[in-house]
């Protein structure tokens, strides 16, 4: 879950950041909204967790690697920010937003790839 997060978290503080060189406010102003924000990031990505925790039991399949889910976390912050871009939601539905975001992420536990057995890939058992 941790490089998902951190795509999402990347993508995201590109933006925060970007706001706050433009405006003028206190450092510790600048912490607080940090902090705040670092745990608001983080609730999104929990459907990840309770995803894998109620619903992801599929012993012949192997989680995606790192890359893949950092990755995924860049693409999901980006689909975020791109219905904020195109008014499809506005930041006044922040809950909406957030609750759509848990989705996605709920949605990416389900990228697994196979799992290799080292057999051939036509070959078929008697036994079985």
């Amino acid at each position: 879950m941790l490089p998902l997060y951190c795509g999402y978290l990347i993508f995201q503080l590109s933006l925060v950041f970007g706001l706050f060189y433009k405006v003028n406010i206190s450092a510790s102003a600048v912490f607080f909204s940090i902090i705040v924000f670092i745990v608001w990031t983080f609730i999104p990505t929990l459907g990840y967790t309770v995803a894998k925790w109620f619903l992801h039991k599929k012993p012949d399949y192997v989680a995606p690697s790192t890359k893949v889910l950092f990755f995924t976390g860049l693409i999901i912050g980006f689909i975020e920010q791109a219905w904020f871009y195109f008014n499809i939601s506005i930041r006044e539905q922040s809950n909406l937003s957030t609750f759509i975001v848990f989705i996605l992420f709920f949605l990416a536990a389900f990228i697994t790839l196979p799992k290799r057995n080292g057999a051939p890939k036509h070959s078929h058992s008697i036994n079985s």
